[in-house]
Formats: C-alpha cells, sequence, structure tokens
C-alpha cells in the first residue's frame, strides 16, 4: 500500500486494464445482437420490424440487474461482475442457436441483465480502486 492507503500504482494500472477489457467484452456483446437480426429474422421466420420488442427486454434487463448490483450487498462486487460477464457470453451463445423469437427475447432479456451488473460494477469498482484519484481513469 502506498502513502494514500491505495495499491501501488502498477498494480492498479493492471486492475484498471482488465476492467477496460471488461467494458471492451461489454460492447462486444451488446453490438451484436444488431448485426445478428437480419439472420434472426430468417431463422425465426419473423419480420424485421417484429425484433423491436427484443430491445425493450434489453432495456427492462439492463434496468434490473443495475438495480440489482446495488441492492444486493450479499454478494461481493467482484462475483456480480463475473457473473454478469458470464450471462453476457452464454447469452450469446444461445441467442446465436436460437430457432424461436421467443428463445431470442428471453436471452437478449438476460443478457440486458448481464450489462445492468457489469457497468455500474465495474465503475464503483475503479471508484474503490483509484479512491480520490479517479478523474483520469473514468
Amino acid at each position: 500500500m502506498s502513502e494514500d492507503g491505495l495499491r501501488p500504482i502498477r498494480q492498479r494500472c493492471i486492475i484498471s486494464a482488465a476492467y477496460f477489457i471488461s467494458f471492451i467484452c461489454l460492447g462486444c456483446c451488446i453490438s451484436v445482437f444488431g448485426s445478428a437480426i437480419p439472420l434472426l429474422a430468417d431463422r425465426t421466420g419473423m419480420p424485421i420490424s417484429g425484433f423491436a420488442p427484443t430491445f425493450s427486454a434489453r432495456a427492462f434487463g439492463y434496468v434490473t440487474g443495475s438495480l440489482l448490483s446495488g441492492v444486493v450487498t450479499s454478494v461481493p462486487l467482484h462475483t456480480k461482475v463475473i457473473a454478469g460477464l458470464c450471462l453476457l457470453s452464454v447469452t450469446c451463445a444461445v441467442f446465436a442457436s436460437a430457432s424461436t423469437f421467443g428463445v431470442v427475447t428471453a436471452a437478449v432479456a438476460v443478457q440486458g441483465l448481464g450489462g445492468g451488473l457489469v457497468d455500474p460494477g465495474i465503475n464503483t469498482l475503479v471508484l474503490l480502486l483509484h479512491g480520490p484519484h479517479t478523474d483520469p481513469w473514468m
């Protein structure tokens, strides 16, 4: 620990890099759905315009995940972030292989839940890691 009670700067930089990579993973998982819609429309028999409810389902999942991330205090923050990243990766595989619209919608909602766990979780972890010197890291 340094004189300000924080980890050494080298260790904080390595941990911050891992957090930033997690944000990149979040972005990749969230963005891949948009480019998959034409393929999913062919596979499920649903017109592309029919996929509008999936975006609302993802938003609902995201808000739910964000609320759970703040309300459930008995689970360590790192555990919630890891669970969110696992949900993101599993749901990418599920909706990529889904053949019904219901499965796609459910997978996207759970993906939103994972994103809602990851986003505020990492932001909070960066704040805790860097303390009063957080500004350049955010």
